[in-house]
């Protein structure tokens, strides 16, 4: 089993991807770290659109469930600002700050396209010249 990232508040925006991490998690194998970038943006997508349909039926379970899911794939690849926010949105369930749940929604988007452009320039850099 793989070791998860270790979050510390401070570092919730250092980087879209955590270079580092997610190499060391792949074994330095460059498709297997675009395989796995993949993956989890197909997922956290689904995760997201389903986060955001619990908000719209004020489901704070569901927000929570999806919004855990997110915290753990995110920590999973390195990607330290989805964590920070689904984390944020999971502990705003818990303590009944769903007004701030649409807009940890939008801000988890965009960090996941930022994700993806990361995930499509590593792909670029990966294919021969």
């Amino acid at each position: 089993m793989h070791k998860m990232m270790s979050f510390q508040p401070q570092e919730k925006l250092t980087g879209v991807v955590e270079l580092e991490h997610l190499q060391k998690l792949c074994e330095d194998d460059p498709a297997f770290e675009i395989e796995l970038l993949q993956t989890f943006i197909s997922d956290a997508e689904e995760r997201l659109q389903q986060a955001c349909l619990a908000v719209a039926r004020g489901d704070c379970l569901a927000l929570q469930q999806q919004a855990h899911q997110l915290s753990g794939a995110s920590a999973s690849v390195g990607a330290p600002a989805i964590l920070f926010l689904a984390r944020r949105l999971e502990s705003g369930c818990c303590s009944g700050g769903f007004a701030e749940a649409p807009e940890l929604c939008r801000r988890i988007g965009e960090h996941l396209e930022a994700v993806r452009a990361f995930a499509a320039q590593r792909r670029c850099s990966l294919q021969p010249g």
